[in-house]
């Protein structure tokens, strides 16, 4: 122990201890039946840990002057990677936030800034944050119904839209929505706006997930700055890897001229939500963009797609109606049971199921869950208690 506290910390007792070697064995356990959810848990960060003995806060604006104990510096590294992967415009603003839930509600805050008068739409397959931050901002909003992929109906929007030309619209388009990766088309919500004539509005993309596999596919549909988007969000635990949740948020610089106030006794602005923030995940994602690289997480993905055709084969050999969407590393089937989710972590809503074919996924967990279904309708499943997740 550093000798400079030494002085007046003690050690852990016995107890303290316990706790903390069950937590270790609870997440390592649970990490072996983590099939769904999107984060992504195959990385190693043991070259930073020495880093951690520091306190590192990034206040404020991350292009606005370095603070002594900050890593903006660093920050402004991945800022500018994602803004030439997003097509950002040479005057964008942004920073790395606490993950998508944050980026949601930045956008949706410049949004109302820009437009007080504006009614906000989106899907109903959108993220639970969506409606949450909408609260939080007192924003009126429409609700929107999906096709059967998941995507926000495209008619049904341009009737709200139509209904309420009079206001400008703040449009969330999901790239990527969080169950089955159903993709929205900016060109149609633009094509809608139009149509109903409506020229005053803002299109937020929360591309949480999928924003990090389009880049690096042939052909993606439109959802980049290039494509008439005013912000975007994504996460950076997710698809990249991270031990702390984390997310990017991007935008036109233009919209945040409203909201930066000079800090006075670090006489640098603050255009963020948190003020101060974590300068510790920015040289995660810096380290895991530099180490793995574009090319990397072009090997990374089609290694995933690979993986998602090899479930969806196996799961539709067996008699399991299993699917997904053409850009999706996600693998849709229907809803497994309350017996079955109590072994397998994934996410479970609108009567679907999923797996993210991630490195985290391996071939043979793909085998041991298509069997466990079939088990299960065949009524011989059993749970055993090695492999019952541990909470």
């Amino acid at each position: 122990m550093n000798t400079q506290i030494h002085h007046y910390c003690k050690n852990l007792t016995k107890k303290n201890r316990r706790s903390l070697e069950y937590l270790y064995k609870k997440l390592k356990h649970n990490t072996k039946y983590y099939a769904g959810y999107p984060p992504n848990t195959v990385f190693d960060y043991s070259e930073l840990y020495r880093v951690l003995k520091f306190s590192v806060n990034n206040l404020g604006d991350p292009f606005y002057g370095k603070n002594a104990l900050s890593s903006h510096n660093i920050e402004c590294e991945v800022l500018n990677f994602f803004a030439s992967l997003f097509h950002a415009p040479k005057e964008f603003s942004g920073y790395i936030t606490n993950g998508g839930t944050e980026g949601n509600l930045y956008s949706l805050y410049l949004a109302r800034k820009k437009y007080p008068k504006a009614i906000t739409y989106f899907s109903a397959h959108t993220h639970y944050s969506i409606p949450k931050n909408i609260d939080i901002l007192n924003m009126p909003y429409k609700i929107i119904p999906t096709t059967n992929n998941g995507e926000i109906n495209y008619d049904f929007l341009e009737h709200e839209l139509t209904k309420n030309n009079k206001n400008p619209a703040i449009i969330v388009a999901n790239i990527g929505t969080t169950v089955v990766s159903a993709i929205d088309n900016i060109n149609k919500i633009k094509n809608a706006l139009k149509k109903a004539k409506i020229t005053d509005y803002f299109l937020h993309a929360d591309a949480a997930f999928d924003g990090m596999i389009l880049p690096f596919v042939k052909n993606p549909p439109p959802f980049r700055f290039s494509d008439g988007i005013d912000s975007i969000t994504i996460s950076g635990h997710k698809l990249i890897g991270a031990p702390i949740p984390c997310g990017i948020v991007l935008t036109k610089k233009i919209h945040v001229a409203s909201i930066g106030k000079i800090i006075a006794y670090v006489k640098k602005p603050d255009t963020t939500i948190s003020g101060s923030r974590n300068g510790i995940t920015p040289l995660f994602l810096w380290y895991a963009i530099n180490r793995i690289g574009k090319n990397g997480f072009k090997l990374l993905i089609n290694e995933g797609f690979k993986k998602a055709n090899y479930a969806l084969k196996v799961f539709n050999r067996n008699g399991i109606k299993a699917w997904k969407n053409k850009y999706a590393l996600t693998v849709i089937f229907p809803a497994l049971s309350s017996q079955l989710l109590k072994k397998w972590n994934i996410p479970t809503g609108y009567g679907f199921s999923q797996i993210t074919a991630l490195p985290k996924l391996s071939y043979k967990m793909i085998d041991e869950l298509c069997k466990d279904i079939v088990a299960e309708s065949n009524k011989k499943f059993q749970l055993q208690k090695n492999k019952k997740l541990i909470f």
